[in-house]
């Protein structure tokens, strides 16, 4: 299957994506470790690619090493998000929606070398198998830190020009808003939408993607994600959805309105996420048409020490997401109740 096109049997045929990482243990260096790792990951039902980050690079032992890892067929997507964070703690006028010349340039280098890791990513496995890069628009707007769509419309456009056939996807973050305490900062869904347009308009091909629990960062209400997956579907830029909890007190993971990756709320009841949030995203999403990516990304609450635990609330949010794509009889029946 072509890794940048949406399955012909929509939703229900689309492999999800394990935002895996985040409830990773620490793994030793040896190969047997790591590929027992992914094994388990190949495990879950559903399972076709993982989420992975770039910070510097893809892998301490080089992207080579990270795509003979994966289990056949997998694809990858890759989020430059860790790396953005990273930069703007010592440099806040670093990303690609800066206003600032050098810290815009800066954040553009970053993801040029960004894809050439996925560019040999997809020469190792002989195939397009990375499925998506997912950009942000820092830098978060303090004091005297700038940022705008236009400088964000700059930047991708330079980018799509050498992507090739690798997609882009601006994934939203939180916006900055007034008198709340941010978790990222960004750019508002807006103004990504309104970068996104202009790019398109002068031939780049890029998306926009939605975390839910970063939605609801943004709105302190589970129902923004689902506001946010809409507004994308109707601009007909909406190329992936990512599923993440978001604590509205504070829990094991971490304070109220962080973000932490929570499970769903069975697993950590500080979450907002439940499994009739995830059903709703789903439903907002609708026939998944342009979708590239679609999956979940959580910590384990508790920290297990084994493989299965950390693996426990991942799949139990994988499983939630694979009912509201396919649901049985008898939840079809409650929901028209």
């Amino acid at each position: 299957m072509d890794s940048a096109t949406t399955p012909s049997g929509g939703l229900r045929s689309m492999p999800l994506t394990l935002g895996a990482y985040a409830a990773q243990p620490a793994l030793s260096a040896d190969d047997v470790t790591e590929r027992r790792w992914y094994q388990a990951l190949a495990e879950i039902p559903g399972a076709g690619g993982i989420e992975t980050f770039y910070r510097g690079t893809v892998h301490e032992r080089g992207p080579e090493h990270l795509a003979g890892c994966l289990p056949d067929q997998w694809h990858v997507v890759i989020t430059a998000l860790p790396q953005a964070v990273a930069k703007i703690t010592t440099t806040p006028h670093y990303g690609l929606a800066s206003r600032d010349a050098d810290g815009r340039r800066e954040a553009v280098a970053d993801v040029r070398h960004l894809l050439s890791e996925a560019t040999r990513i997809d020469r190792f496995l002989g195939c397009r198998a990375v499925r998506a890069i997912e950009l942000h628009s820092s830098p978060r707007r303090t004091g005297a830190v700038a940022a705008d769509a236009r400088s964000l419309a700059l930047s991708l456009r330079e980018l799509a020009a050498e992507a090739g056939e690798i997609p882009l996807v601006i994934e939203h973050c939180d916006a900055l808003v007034a008198g709340q305490r941010p978790a990222k900062g960004f750019l508002s869904l807006e103004e990504e939408c309104e970068a996104v347009a202009v790019a398109r308009e002068h031939g780049a091909v890029i998306g926009q993607s939605v975390n839910w629990g970063r939605s609801a960062l943004e709105g302190r209400s589970a129902l923004t994600a689902i506001e946010h997956i809409r507004t994308l579907v109707a601009a007909g830029t909406l190329a992936g959805v990512m599923f993440s909890g978001a604590p509205h007190v504070r829990g094991p993971l971490g304070d109220a309105w962080e973000d932490v990756h929570n499970p769903l709320r069975q697993d950590d009841a500080s979450s907002l996420l439940d499994e009739e949030q995830v059903h709703a995203a789903i439903t907002a999403i609708g026939g998944g048409e342009g979708l590239l990516f679609l999956g979940a990304k959580v910590q384990d609450p508790r920290m297990s020490s084994d493989v299965a635990g950390r693996l426990a609330p991942l799949s139990r949010l994988v499983a939630a997401i694979n009912t509201g794509i396919a649901p049985t009889n008898t939840d079809s029946e409650r929901r028209s109740r």
